[in-house]
């Protein structure tokens, strides 16, 4: 049991070692895609390049299905505000032709002359 700890605690700590190395080298990575004035498509090659990276260490990593989640629910999301905007936008174009509609009845409901 305790060898057993030993070895997840030796483990934690070349992992923490390693994600410190890997975390310097995304803020040097960082510095220079906003010195160079990079845009989004770079930011979805570091994307993948950090997937890859991840996927090699561990196939069925969590992190990978959590980004592949919000990826999907991101899409999802934008559908949905597409659809509301064009919802607005049909609403506003009817409450346009209500008037119209509110005026052209008083216009012809006005007082009538005898």
């Amino acid at each position: 049991m305790n060898l057993e700890i030993g070895q997840l605690r030796e483990r934690n700590a070349r992992l923490r070692e390693e994600n410190s190395k890997l975390r310097v080298r995304l803020n040097q990575e960082r510095q220079h895609v906003a010195s160079e004035g990079m845009d989004g498509g770079h930011r979805e090659l570091e994307v993948g390049l950090c997937k890859d990276l991840i996927r090699e260490k561990e196939k069925q990593a969590t992190i990978l299905a959590l980004h592949d989640e919000l990826t999907r629910l991101n899409r999802q999301c934008a559908v949905y505000a597409d659809a509301l905007e064009e919802a607005r936008g049909n609403f506003v174009e009817v409450k346009r032709l209500y008037g119209e509609l509110n005026n052209l009845l008083d216009h012809f409901n006005g007082p009538k002359h005898p």
